[in-house]
């Protein structure tokens, strides 16, 4: 994954995608956005639709199409099937969200790697289209009501917005580990987690070290 976006002027940063998916699972709009704005390459997207068809399993048969190529290798396919999924999928402006909320979130845990992580949040202000969320820690920007423009304030504002999106998308991350979860269970007739269930199993999920392959694997080596 490639920071800012690839028509900025400035510097580019790469974000591994295994960082990005301990922090959220991308929904399909997000993921043609990140294609069609550059954030994404080839492979990385073939990554993720594997990811979600495994998971949740494909709502169509172009999302399967993509699935099914290999993440190694460029794919003369991949553009054509991805531009067919746009005609399909409702992608809107506020798409961009889950990415900015990564490369704020490296940028803020890998600041001590950055000259001046501050000039990246500047950066990636005007390439994400000067969203009014993150305004608050763009230096050049006025406080919010009642804030201070102290380095202090400033950083706590922008550790504050990581906290809060994290929350959001860990929710979400959640909600698609339950319905992986869930299905096994219910072909097992098993309906309900219990309390070990969901710390044994989510540990593992959260840790990008999970798939529907491993859950049932889980279950066996639990005697279920």
């Amino acid at each position: 994954m490639r920071f800012p976006l690839p028509h900025s002027g400035e510097a580019s940063f790469e974000v591994p995608l295994d960082y990005a998916l301990r922090r959220m699972i991308p929904r399909w709009p997000e993921i043609l956005w990140g294609y069609h704005n550059g954030v994404l390459h080839d492979g990385e997207v073939v990554t993720l639709a594997v990811r979600l068809y495994d998971l949740v399993g494909p709502e169509n048969d172009i999302q399967e199409r993509i699935a099914l190529l290999f993440p190694g290798e460029r794919s003369a396919e991949l553009p054509l099937l991805m531009e067919a999924l746009l005609r399909r999928v409702d992608v809107s402006v506020a798409e961009f969200r889950a990415w900015l909320f990564v490369a704020l979130s490296w940028t803020y845990e890998h600041h001590n790697e950055l000259s001046n992580p501050f000039e990246v949040v500047e950066v990636l202000y005007f390439e994400f289209g000067y969203p009014g969320e993150i305004a608050g820690f763009v230096r050049y920007m006025p406080p919010p009501s009642g804030g201070e423009y102290e380095y202090a304030a400033v950083h706590e504002r922008w550790r504050a917005y990581l906290v809060g999106n994290g929350r959001r998308y860990g929710e979400r991350v959640w909600t698609i580990f339950e319905i992986a979860v869930w299905s096994i269970l219910r072909r097992r007739g098993r309906l309900l987690l219990n309390d070990r269930d969901r710390v044994v199993l989510s540990s593992r999920y959260r840790n990008h070290k999970m798939s529907t392959g491993d859950v049932r694997d889980a279950f066996r080596g639990q005697g279920r």
